[in-house]
């Protein structure tokens, strides 16, 4: 998604070393615990601590972890929910990284959805995170619209889903979770 709205790769490293360099310049080294589960660790960190091993690049370049910022490489990008969204996508967490069903309920796919569209999009997830609600609304076929897209007005049904779902479920409080583990750190 980055690459797609800057026309550039986000961590385009000249190996896998540099390449793991870059993501640690923007999110910083990952958690023991991630590292520990790492079957290749040792080939990009130091034995006894959990220290990356400095790699430079062709061009003599070093990247050093926490020296930049998601915002500060997409420096052009103002869209607060865009930056949210890819943040929540890189996790180094598997487990605190956005499932596809929750990628899919975030306020920046939902702010990009027509109208018609998004109200198939509440009614088959309906702020559900859970694999059999994905794979029973990926196989209902649509026919038609919803009687309440009939009745009312688009704008009207929008803003009654919207009153009754202003956050799509799983989000608010993974954002509420990182935010108070990165202010630990």
């Amino acid at each position: 998604m980055a690459e797609l709205y800057t026309g550039f790769p986000l961590f385009p490293g000249e190996s896998e070393a540099e390449q793991l360099a870059y993501v640690m310049e923007i999110l910083g080294v990952p958690e023991d615990y991630i590292l520990d589960l790492s079957a290749r660790r040792n080939l990009f960190f130091e034995k006894d601590s959990n220290e990356p091993i400095p790699v430079t690049n062709s061009r003599g370049k070093r990247r050093r972890p926490n020296t930049k910022t998601l915002r500060g490489v997409l420096h052009k990008c103002q869209d607060e929910n865009f930056l949210d969204f890819l943040s929540l996508c890189l996790d180094w967490d598997p487990v605190n990284r956005l499932s596809p069903l929750q990628a899919l309920q975030h306020e920046w796919i939902l702010d990009g959805l027509p109208d018609k569209v998004l109200i198939h999009h509440k009614r088959m997830f309906n702020g559900k995170d859970d694999k059999s609600t994905l794979k029973k609304a990926c196989l209902t076929s649509i026919q038609g619209f919803p009687p309440e897209a009939e009745a009312k007005s688009i704008q009207d049904v929008v803003a009654d889903l919207k009153k009754s779902d202003p956050q799509p479920s799983g989000i608010a409080a993974r954002r509420a979770s990182k935010q108070v583990s990165s202010s630990l750190l």
